[in-house]
């Protein structure tokens, strides 16, 4: 950063200074950003539905996230950018030291980016984003000089930022913003509470055949709801102690013990954890690791090693491990994919790897707490609506959250969102077939190890809808069996 400070110094020749009095100076370069700051934001927008190929029945589900991520971007970039300006003309000659403070900037924002975008401040393995931040503080200081050059005064910024444009722009920013501070993020995706009073409003209780009433508005009897859930699950079960019966008992308690004793192994890394496990704590250099943790396939082995042997301890383990996930890991209002929790393959794997069989074994026990099995509930409607509102532009990775949000919808057609998230689920898993196999039943990121993984996963649904009453399409059954004789 000094190296460009130096390099400003010497190719830049000094602005012809304007008589502009401070407060002139501060209403210009808050201006500019601001107007700079709208026009990223509804680039931002336009950007993330050309490159994420979504379909209009599906935007009418995420739209209202689309925008408040926009605005996100608008408040980021209106920051970075007034800064930048204003810092560029109070201490314009001295370069070296503005670097530095595009630096501090840099630290400054990163806060501010992670509490507007993740709804929670960075630790401190987060903190060495510090130096992306204070480039992108860097790169605006650079853009700013350019600007202040070419112009020599403030004549650009009153062209580019008209008062119309910036009146109308802070109107919608702090106005938009303001609303949304006001709708918390649990009901931008509708998310379920974990009361299981309240849950009960998400659930169809004329459909559980709860509610006799013909308009709807009695309230059902908590006691009720768990019952028929007890019911439900209990008739679900000896099918998956079958499969579980069918697999290595031997392989898959000792796995479980491992875990009693917090020691885990992926990608070749073993690591022993505290008994409280620290979900975004990476105890290795890879961030595949955290993931691998995070997505709770090993929990399957818990819930399996109980069936097998009826031994408490699997419960008990399994309910702490979980209990510690739910209090650590509210959801998210957004998708990031570099999240080591909410990414969006890991929290389809998460429904279809453990979370439905561990609700099939423990709800009807008395095994676990009545208020994890009401969480759990809770917590899969919520996987579901963030499946449905967030997915992959696609590949393997929309092809697999789809598969979470079909089982979800499936297993649990008794919440009343679960029609749509069928639907949605049909619809791109059409759609990811039809764009990206062939017709030859290529699969067009031309790897074997892809071609036999997504076979695993259109399988693993194939299995899945035989089982759960769920109709696929002709056009999935075509494809699977094109992506088979491909291999022969």
């Amino acid at each position: 950063m000094l190296l460009f400070g130096f390099f400003c110094k010497n190719v830049f020749p000094m602005i012809e200074k304007k008589e502009l009095t401070t407060g002139r100076k501060a209403a210009l370069g808050l201006k500019l950003g601001l107007s700079i700051g709208v026009t990223l934001g509804i680039g931002h927008l336009v950007w993330f539905l050309l490159t994420e190929h979504y379909q209009p029945a599906e935007i009418r589900y995420t739209i209202f996230n689309l925008a408040a991520s926009s605005l996100n971007t608008v408040t980021f970039w209106t920051l970075i950018i007034s800064a930048a300006f204003i810092l560029v003309w109070f201490f314009y000659p001295r370069l070296e030291g503005l670097c530095l403070a595009a630096f501090i900037a840099g630290l400054v924002f990163l806060p501010i980016a992670y509490v507007i975008n993740k709804n929670y401040l960075p630790g401190f393995r987060e903190i060495k984003s510090l130096v992306g931040n204070g480039m992108i503080a860097v790169t605006a200081l650079a853009f700013a000089f350019l600007i202040l050059r070419w112009t020599r005064d403030a004549t650009f910024i009153h062209r580019f930022a008209r008062t119309s444009i910036f009146v109308g722009a802070v109107v919608v920013l702090f106005a938009s913003n303001a609303a949304l501070r006001l709708q918390p993020v649990h009901q931008r995706l509708q998310s379920a509470p974990s009361d299981p009073q309240k849950l009960i409003a998400f659930l169809d209780a004329k459909r559980m055949a709860l509610d006799k009433t013909d308009g709807g508005g009695a309230v059902v009897p908590l006691e009720s709801t768990k019952q028929y859930f007890e019911k439900k699950f209990a008739a679900r079960q000896p099918e998956l102690r079958k499969r579980i019966a069918q697999l290595d008992s031997a392989k898959i308690i000792a796995h479980a013990d491992s875990i009693l004793m917090r020691r885990f192994a992926f990608v070749g890394v073993s690591k022993i954890l505290p008994e409280k496990i620290l979900w975004r704590n990476n105890p290795t250099n890879d961030f595949v690791w955290l993931f691998n943790l995070n997505r709770q396939e090993w929990l399957w082995d818990l819930v399996a090693a109980y069936v097998l042997t009826g031994d408490e301890k699997y419960a008990r383990d399994f309910e702490l491990i979980l209990s510690d996930w739910f209090e650590q890991n509210p959801m998210m209002n957004w998708k990031d994919e570099s999240d080591p929790v909410w990414r969006l393959i890991d929290s389809s794997l998460r429904l279809t790897a453990t979370w439905l069989d561990a609700l099939t074994v423990f709800f009807p026990s008395d095994m676990i707490s009545d208020d994890l099995k009401w969480k759990m509930l809770a917590a899969i409607h919520d996987h579901a609506q963030f499946l449905m509102h967030f997915r992959s532009p696609g590949r393997n990775h929309l092809m697999q959250e789809t598969f979470g949000l079909m089982a979800a919808a499936a297993v649990l057609p008794e919440f009343k969102m679960s029609q749509r998230w069928l639907s949605i689920a049909k619809l791109r898993l059409d759609r990811v077939l039809t764009e990206e196999i062939y017709p030859d039943g290529g699969y067009n990121e031309l790897s074997t190890f892809y071609h036999r993984y997504v076979i695993r996963i259109l399988q693993q649904i194939a299995d899945f809808a035989a089982g759960n009453d769920v109709k696929l399409t002709e056009l999935f059954y075509e494809r699977l069996q094109q992506m088979y004789s491909f291999l022969m």
